[in-house]
This record gives structure tokens, C-alpha cells and sequence, in this order.
């Protein structure tokens, strides 16, 4: 039975149509034994704007920080740009990948700032659509990302979230025989995983989760971020890199949208793994869980319909605060801020957009 997202070479578009897309390509003949491919089916000049004002009128405030997710450079998206109205400067985080991030601070000694600040951010990017395929030894491919040591390392990696290290994580892949097999394919591991979890996992999302892969392998439900930790934990857990992708889509939020009781600005977390025989290949758990009704289920794995900004790659953002100290936050999909000054952020009122320009 032919699966959905692997689909034959029938009816794909010929080696010329990527030749003329201006994308690298890998002739199959070197790596004849690979069984799948990825290729391209487009891609998409995208503008996102998000905005956002604080209102604190119990505040006096003396300085404004913030920190915002400077998008990253990568194969799914090129030609990036992050630009931030009032400006910040770039800051690293932390953690262990050292992610691209904006800060903005902004001394205050009078004005409507005093209580109030307003910050508009532009991200610009190329959004790269693609598609995991049957690989024919005729045809010529994508070329497979070439994984450095470093981003090797990040994606194996145990963290806080991502504890897959923890006796009651490993008592759970066993439990439900998420053991990679002798001889596995990792392609077919991963899309057995995927397929397990699709079929196991309820969609739930609230303000505050718990999101330790533990927990939510242990109770079998969480949100888009839950899910994909889930999954990428369970990738590392079996030698597999695989790191969690977090941002928005390609489209605009609207009026008082919700998700459950929460304000939706159209966040969303993905996940990708690593093969060297194809490169990253996407995977969205939350989606197929909520929206795939196809027979074989795979309509979320192993495809990306370039609609989809990464803000950061991996959650557990770590910053140094100027008056605070270190402060780690699970997501920047948004912003963080705090306030020096005097008084207190009891009715403090913020206010959201986000607007993309769609091709």
C-alpha cells in the first residue's frame, strides 16, 4: 500500500524543477543504499509582525528589559531577519546552544513609558517546503544537511524537560516497546514512534503544564510543546538526534482567538529528527493527534508545507537579568520582560498581535 507521505515517483515533480528552484541536490547513486529522500515542494517569502504593549499603572518604572527570540538561519528557513522597533541588541542565551536572542533595555525618567511600553518586531524569512519520499535510484534529491559535532552533541542531549535519562522515562519506552529493534531503519523507527504516540496521546493545553517527558509519557496527554518534547525525548533515548522546534505559523491570529481558555496568537511547536541518509526530517505529533483523519496516518510525518516560522530551536531558554539574576523560561515564541522601578504589576494589562503576510 503506497503511504501518504512517502509517496512513488509518479507524478512528483522531475530533477529540473529543483535544478530551476535553485536548490542543492544530491545524486541518489551516491548513497545508493538509502531508502528515503527528501524533496521540495516550494518555498514561500514570508513577513511576520508581532506586536505587543505592557500597561503597568501601578508602576513607576526606572527600566525596561525584554527578551525576544531572534529567528534562527537554518535549512527550513534562509535569508532571515529579525528586526526590533524600540532596538535591542543581540544576546545569547545561556543554555548549552547559545540561541540568538534580542534584548531591549530601556532606562526611563519620564513620559508615557513610566507605566506603559510598546515594541513592534518583523521577522523576515524564506520558508523551504518539503516532503519525505520512496527514494528512486534515477532521480536526484535534496541534499542531506551535514550534522557538526556540536549540533550532534545538543541533539542527544538530556535536559531538564527533555529527561529521558530518569528511570521512570526508561521504564515507560519499555512499557510500550519504543526500543529501537536490530537493524531498524531509523526513518521506520521514528514514523513507528510517531504512529504510537498519534494513537496514544490526548491534545490538551492549559496556561500552566507540566512538560517533563516523563510526566507526559505517564499520563498520556499534553499540548503541541508536550508532545514534541515527548517525541524527541524518545528519539535521544534511542541515539537518534532530534531537537524540538518552536514559533508561530504562517498566519495572521485573530480577535479574541482561545485554545481551551488561553489567548492564541498562533504558537505552535513542532519536532524534526536526524538521518544522515536524508537530513532532518519533520515530524508535528500535536497535528496529527488533532487533525489527521487518513487511513494510514502519517499526513503530519515527514512533511512541511513551509508555513511554519521557527522563533528557537529547543525550549529551556536560560538569560542573565540585570537586577534579577539567571531566569530560565520554557518558550520564546513571544517575550519576557521585567521591570525596575517602584510600585507593583498588580493590574498590569498586556496586549498581543500577530500578522503575517501570506504568499
Amino acid at each position: 500500500m503506497k503511504r501518504h507521505s512517502r509517496p512513488t515517483s509518479a507524478g512528483r515533480a522531475s530533477a529540473a524543477f529543483f535544478i530551476a528552484a535553485g536548490l542543492s541536490l544530491w545524486c541518489s547513486g551516491l548513497c545508493a543504499e538509502a531508502r528515503y529522500a527528501l524533496v521540495s515542494t516550494g518555498q514561500h517569502h514570508v513577513t511576520g509582525t508581532f506586536s505587543f504593549s505592557v500597561d503597568a499603572p501601578q508602576m513607576q518604572v526606572t527600566q525596561w528589559t525584554v527578551y525576544l527570540a531572534q529567528a534562527p538561519e537554518m535549512h527550513r528557513q534562509t535569508k532571515v531577519s529579525t528586526t526590533v522597533s524600540p532596538a535591542g541588541t543581540r544576546y545569547e542565551d545561556l543554555g548549552m546552544r547559545h540561541r540568538p536572542l534580542v534584548r531591549i533595555t530601556l532606562p526611563v525618567e519620564s513620559g508615557s513609558r513610566r507605566h506603559q511600553l510598546d515594541v513592534t518586531v518583523v521577522y523576515r524569512a524564506t520558508l523551504h517546503a518539503r516532503e519525505l519520499v520512496d527514494r528512486d535510484v534515477d532521480k536526484s534529491y535534496l541534499a542531506p544537511t551535514i550534522l557538526a559535532d556540536h549540533e550532534r552533541e545538543f541533539s542527544l542531549a538530556a535536559t531538564e524537560l527533555m529527561n529521558f535519562t530518569e528511570s521512570r522515562f526508561q521504564l515507560w519506552l519499555d512499557e510500550h516497546k519504543l526500543r529501537r529493534r536490530p537493524g531498524e531503519d531509523t526513518v521506520d523507527f521514528a514514523e513507528r514512534v510517531f504512529r504510537h504516540l498519534c494513537q496514544t496521546m490526548k491534545y490538551e493545553y492549559k496556561l500552566e503544564m507540566d512538560r517533563h517527558a516523563s510526566y507526559v509519557g505517564r499520563v498520556g496527554y499534553s499540548d503541541c510543546g508536550g508532545m514534541s518534547i515527548l517525541f524527541v525525548a524518545t528519539m535521544r533515548a534511542n541515539g537518534i538526534p532530534a531537537r524540538v522546534l518552536a514559533g508561530r505559523w504562517n498566519k495572521s491570529s485573530k480577535p479574541n482567538q482561545h485554545v481551551g481558555d488561553v489567548s492564541y496568537y498562533e504558537q505552535h511547536v513542532k519536532a524534526e529528527f536526524y538521518t544522515a541518509d536524508v537530513g532532518w526530517v519533520p515530524v508535528d505529533v500535536s497535528s496529527g493527534v488533532l487533525h489527521d483523519r487518513e487511513h494510514d496516518g502519517l499526513r503530519f510525518f515527514g512533511r512541511d508545507r513551509g508555513d511554519f516560522l521557527v522563533l528557537h530551536v529547543d525550549p529551556e531558554i536560560q538569560v542573565d537579568t540585570p537586577h534579577f539574576g539567571r531566569k530560565t523560561f520554557p518558550w520564546l515564541q513571544g517575550f519576557h520582560y521585567y521591570v525596575r522601578g517602584e510600585g507593583n504589576l498588580t493590574d498590569v494589562k498586556v496586549l498581543e498581535s500577530w500578522h503575517a503576510d501570506r504568499p
